[in-house]
């Protein structure tokens, strides 16, 4: 069906990659306003075996990914998130160099 690869935009085609990316903020709304009935659900995957087969491997590509973030160990603790939020809250916050990062840690560190 697929060759397999660790990395996940690898699996992905170069269409399928572009369209996700343009479709992102819209998908994630919709996502969130409502729920899918498992019937709904089925019938998408239904008409998914009516695509042609590049069309299918894609979205088999993606289901596979979904299966694969829900077995990660990796999970954010409430606070890791809330930093992430208050992170992308400021879109203009400074950003170290390296010798600057390196300098405010020998700094923390007493050396």
């Amino acid at each position: 069906m697929f060759c397999g690869t660790s990395s996940g935009a690898q699996l992905l085609s170069r269409d399928l990659r572009l369209a996700l990316r343009a479709d992102l903020s819209h998908t994630a709304r919709v996502c969130y306003v409502c729920r899918m009935s498992k019937e709904q659900v089925k019938a998408v995957l239904d008409r998914v075996l009516t695509w042609p087969d590049e069309r299918q491997e894609d979205a088999a590509k993606v289901l596979m990914l979904m299966e694969a973030q829900d077995e990660s160990v990796y999970r954010l603790t409430d606070e890791q998130v809330e930093e992430i939020r208050r992170r992308r809250s400021a879109p203009n916050a400074r950003r170290l160099t390296l010798d600057e990062f390196n300098e405010r840690l020998r700094h923390l560190l007493g050396e």
